[in-house]
């Protein structure tokens, strides 16, 4: 099982710290131009701005959820959280990619 504990107990430096801030706005940055991209795509298959709002929102915050409940059943304590965090953005780049090749 996981225990911060574990570590070891001196602290991350200022670089490391400062890394994860621009990759954590970099992610942040990203999931909003993607949010932007479906919001033009709904649009044009759906063509009502308030139903595609709608309909982003539902699927964003449902996906949150359904990932809230399942990641901690699925995952075991073991692994570092950073590390479980950075596979999923990897996969999520991945998809992201694999989406423009998509015929």
């Amino acid at each position: 099982m996981y225990d911060g504990a574990s570590l070891s107990t001196r602290a991350p430096s200022r670089g490391v710290l400062f890394l994860l801030l621009v990759l954590f706005a970099a992610s942040g940055c990203s999931a909003l131009i993607y949010e932007v991209v479906w919001l033009q795509l709904l649009q044009l298959s759906i063509g009502s701005t308030a139903v595609s709002i709608g309909v982003l929102l539902a699927t964003f915050m449902g996906g949150m959820c359904l990932g809230c409940i399942a990641f901690p059943r699925l995952l075991s304590g073991r692994h570092h959280p950073l590390r479980i965090y950075a596979l999923l953005e990897l996969g999520i780049g991945i998809c992201a990619i694999a989406i423009l090749f998509w015929p």
